[in-house]
């Protein structure tokens, strides 16, 4: 089953009118899951995470669009994820910044 059919089946939503993934590496995600400590984060094995970001990947960062189910494409903005934005004010500003223009 296509992710967002199984999105879709699970969270009835609105038509998105634009995408922002967060492009990290497997290792970054590790990190933070680690720092988070949250227990339904403690037990994603490596091969999972590096699984899921490979289909982030497809579906958000193919173009500058995602292909929705219904055939129409919504914007999508990749973000470099590895920008320590949580300790980092002027990263997240420039990020912020990075959104605004590309809307």
């Amino acid at each position: 089953m296509d992710m967002w059919q199984e999105w879709q089946q699970l969270l009835p939503m609105r038509r998105p009118t634009l995408f922002i993934y967060l492009k990290t590496s497997v290792d970054t995600c590790m990190k933070r899951m680690a720092e988070r400590n949250r227990d339904a984060e403690s037990g994603v094995p490596r091969e999972y995470q590096a699984k899921l970001i490979a289909e982030h990947e497809r579906v958000f960062c193919n173009g500058n669009t995602v292909l929705l189910p219904d055939g129409s494409r919504v914007p999508c903005i990749v973000v470099d994820g590895e920008q320590n934005y949580r300790d980092d004010e002027a990263v997240a500003k420039r990020i912020a910044q990075f959104i605004s223009d590309a809307l």
